[in-house]
């Protein structure tokens, strides 16, 4: 009985998050396009068929999959073994949360803790999350960088540079919503900061840090050397980036298509990931609104997309990323994140 209530809390718990989250999300993107044409954009989305768009979130879903076997590949390195399943588990979970904290990487955090449930080796374990994000960010670079010698105006966007008088309108006109969320996300962190397990976990960090500092960093200097000790798995992990974030952008691309986009894959393959580490800046919730203002600012300029389409092509990768993320918040209520063979004290 203990145990159903303890659970019930838990479900309780996670959707009044999600819940408060996605109507502040939705309340901030009205704010943002409040002035737009509603007519166009709500025509737009009523062109793309539920069939791409059941396609899109079935790409983004896998996509996430292949997160969790990269992750899982980087874990064997260290010598960890949690198995792949669990791998997989952990990063929806962490998924969930990095749509629904303060930037797009929040869940991380959440994933390195549950993952040092399942090994003694839990400083490696930890690393090896910020060692996947990192590669994560190296692939996105990479992958912009590289489609930008395959499109015709490339001169136009490796000119680009935001000229004064531009930075001095977009803060005069977003500052106010930049604000709000930014006051938003520190009442939230305050909020889980009252929470005991969310006091209990920062405590123990900061303990560690202070009592065992020189070990923890020759720990990480020798787990950062065996990846790169290990060229085979390193080319493994960097092809799985790729092959990965292809996916979800070649899903958005398809929906792009739907809307009347007319811009080609190559254009994609720039532009998200550019929007997606604008997100990782800790000023709004999983990124929202710095990403699809990304995403808008840069179809609309370099491919002279009208506004509309390129807001819905914005709110539709939103809606995508959320509901492949909703996944993780049943693992973790029903808590099939924590390990079953055994618990490290």
């Amino acid at each position: 009985m203990a145990q159903d209530s303890r659970l019930k809390s838990k479900w309780v718990s996670i959707l009044r998050v999600g819940m408060a989250v996605v109507v502040l999300a939705l309340g901030v993107l009205y704010l943002l396009k409040s002035g737009q044409d509603w007519g166009a954009f709500w025509a737009s989305i009523r062109n793309v068929s539920p069939f791409t768009a059941a396609a899109a979130l079935i790409l983004f879903i896998l996509s996430q999959v292949l997160v969790a076997i990269r992750w899982y590949s980087l874990l064997r390195v260290q010598g960890i073994e949690i198995g792949i399943w669990p791998a997989i588990k952990l990063t929806f979970v962490g998924l969930y949360y990095n749509n629904f904290l303060p930037s797009s990487v929040g869940g991380d955090a959440f994933r390195a803790w549950y993952v040092t449930q399942h090994t003694p080796k839990r400083l490696e374990a930890a690393f090896s999350v910020v060692f996947d994000r990192m590669l994560g960010f190296a692939g996105l670079i990479l992958m912009g960088a590289a489609a930008i010698f395959f499109v015709p105006g490339r001169k136009a966007i490796t000119d680009f540079g935001l000229k004064p008088h531009i930075s001095a309108g977009l803060v005069e006109k977003y500052g106010k919503i930049g604000l709000a969320i930014l006051a938003g996300a520190i009442i939230i962190l305050i909020a889980a900061a009252t929470y005991s397990e969310t006091r209990l976990l920062i405590s123990k960090i900061a303990k560690v840090l202070l009592t065992r500092g020189a070990e923890l960093t020759a720990r990480v200097f020798s787990s950062t050397r065996a990846y790169f000790t290990s060229p085979f798995s390193m080319a493994w992990v960097l092809l799985l980036t790729f092959f990965c974030q292809f996916m979800f952008i070649f899903g958005l691309w398809l929906i792009g298509l739907e809307l009347g986009i007319k811009a080609s894959l190559t254009y994609y393959l720039i532009f998200f990931p550019a929007s997606w580490v604008l997100g990782v800046l800790p000023v709004s919730i999983g990124g929202t609104v710095v990403v699809e203002f990304g995403i808008v600012f840069l179809f609309v300029k370099f491919t002279g997309t009208p506004t509309e389409l390129a807001l819905a092509l914005a709110l539709s990768q939103r809606i995508i990323m959320l509901a492949g993320s909703l996944g993780g918040m049943v693992i973790h209520a029903i808590g099939a994140h924590g390990p079953k063979e055994f618990l490290v004290d």
